[in-house]
């Protein structure tokens, strides 16, 4: 359970949240570090350290989440967007939100 305590009213119900995402949050004095769970990622990666709350709440709120790869199997054949490699009927290709991409793009 993480505790919300130390923070000031405002900046506590909006950190709640983000309970989803956040791992940890502490506080030394007036600086405020939360860390991210793995795969979560902001504009200054997975750990947040600051004394400006305002600072805190703008880099949570651009928190993205993992993207959701899934293995599938091709119904028609298409040309993978990324590589230009063609995916025939029946191969499997990676889901990734959408983008349909070949599995052996290296990442």
């Amino acid at each position: 359970m993480i505790n919300y305590s130390p923070l000031p009213s405002r900046v506590r119900r909006i950190v709640k949240q983000y309970e989803y995402c956040v791992e940890s949050v502490q506080m030394f004095g007036d600086i405020v570090t939360i860390n991210l769970k793995p795969g979560y990622t902001s504009l200054e990666g997975a750990r947040f350290i600051s004394r400006d709350m305002e600072n805190l709440i703008n880099l949570l709120k651009a928190v993205t989440k993992p993207p959701v790869k899934e293995i599938k199997v091709a119904l028609y054949g298409f040309t993978c967007p990324v590589s230009g490699l063609y995916i025939a009927k029946g191969s499997n290709y990676i889901d990734m939100g959408g983008l349909k991409i070949s599995p052996y793009v290296i990442e």
